[in-house]
């Protein structure tokens, strides 16, 4: 899991300098020139060295914030979430009392049955689960270290779904009904979700809003998308660097080499979409995935989930969440859910529909083996590693 963050890292680094770029054009009020044209605005930033220099600011931001260890990222995170909620909450108030959000808010919230039997409906689903939550990442078990025995790990993790789920839906409910409300092709908007809606029709539909009311709420959505982008930046940093703490490096050494090596291994992806496209395919979804499915094993399988469960219901303080045996049936059955999605996308999204999204094509197999070896050494150096510091400490 820390290879495949580092991997990851090394061109999230790249899109979070994407929105620094955009915040800062907010505020200097560069929508709103006469002769703006998003698109060529975009074309005009991305794949050039101007991406790469605001990329690679967000890295030695990245590695500041990580030098100082867990504390901070919790400073950090303290002080950007409740911004995020307050302007997320903010935006979604104010984008349903425009005339003609209902229909962006009918199409957000009435599901569609022709939507839910399409496979890749619940593949995208899965996938930004697997980012959004942080699953598979992780970042449970890195923060877990440092939880106190007066900490409650199950309200802890329902309260990360929860908040992680609030947002999100507030975040849709302020950008789905804005698209309906101001643009006149709003499908169109929506199909062009991702880059194409966050850097080229979002800024064309604050455009459209009016100055200043367009500008105040292009400012406070990238605002908020930054913080997104940066918290989850200096998480991902924080467990990438952990073999090298493992090791015995010094936190600050450890966020220094971390980080130089991934801008380095990530300046392609910020010169070229497709080098990010395939780090981010073999990565972000098959590396998350196969993620996925080892902690399932471990968790349900490899250990006793009824003995976790008696080891919770011993701490200092009672769990917030009861566990009971449902508990250690639905560990075990978790790890299926991983894996009948993905045979399901593989079979029907890839061979029934004439292999369209992209898994079979060559790099995919070399990047998969990449992350199998290199996690395997990676696992068998750090194990050995700490080891030989427990039989130095005497195991304490």
């Amino acid at each position: 899991m820390a290879w495949c963050d580092f991997m990851i890292m090394c061109y999230y680094w790249v899109v979070a300098g994407w929105i620094l770029y955009y915040l800062i054009h907010s505020i200097l009020g560069t929508f709103w020139a006469p002769d703006f044209d998003s698109l060529a605005f975009w074309k005009a930033y991305y794949e050039t060295p101007i991406a790469l220099a605001t990329g690679a600011i967000m890295v030695v931001a990245s590695i500041v914030v990580t030098a100082f260890g867990v504390k901070g990222v919790g400073q950090v995170c303290r002080f950007m979430f409740p911004i995020l909620y307050i302007s997320t909450l903010g935006l979604a108030v104010y984008t349903v009392t425009l005339p003609g959000a209902v229909k962006g808010l009918e199409f957000y919230m009435i599901p569609r049955a022709e939507a839910l039997l399409d496979p890749a409906t619940w593949m995208q689903s899965l996938s930004q689960v697997l980012w959004s939550v942080g699953i598979a990442w992780g970042f449970m078990i890195c923060a877990g270290a440092w939880m106190r025995r007066n900490d409650d790990p199950t309200f802890a993790s329902l309260g990360n779904v929860t908040n992680d789920t609030a947002v999100a839906w507030l975040a849709g409910t302020a950008i789905i009904p804005l698209i309906f409300a101001v643009s006149p092709t709003p499908y169109e908007d929506i199909k062009a979700a991702g880059t194409g809606l966050a850097f080229v029709s979002l800024p064309r539909l604050f455009r459209l809003m009016g100055w200043p009311a367009g500008q105040i709420y292009a400012v406070i959505f990238y605002l908020a998308f930054w913080f997104a982008a940066f918290t989850s930046l200096i998480t991902i940093h924080e467990i990438s660097l952990r073999p090298l703490k493992d090791f015995g490096l010094k936190t600050s050494h450890a966020a220094l080499i971390s980080g130089i090596i991934a801008l380095a291994v990530g300046i392609p992806t910020a010169l070229s979409g497709d080098w990010l496209d395939y780090y981010d395919t073999v990565w972000g979804v098959v590396g998350l995935a196969i993620g996925l499915m080892f902690i399932g094993l471990i968790v349900g399988f490899w250990t006793n989930p009824a003995r976790v469960r008696e080891k919770l219901a011993d701490m200092d303080i009672k769990p917030f969440v009861k566990l009971g045996k449902w508990w250690d049936i639905l560990v075990r059955v978790n790890i299926a859910i991983p894996i009948v999605f993905f045979a399901w996308w593989i079979v029907y999204w890839e061979w029934m529909r004439g292999w369209d999204s992209g898994l079979h094509t060559y790099y995919t197999f070399p990047g998969f083996l990449i992350l199998v070896v290199v996690g395997v050494i990676l696992w068998f150096v750090v194990n050995k590693a700490i080891d030989k510091e427990l039989k130095r400490t005497g195991g304490a």
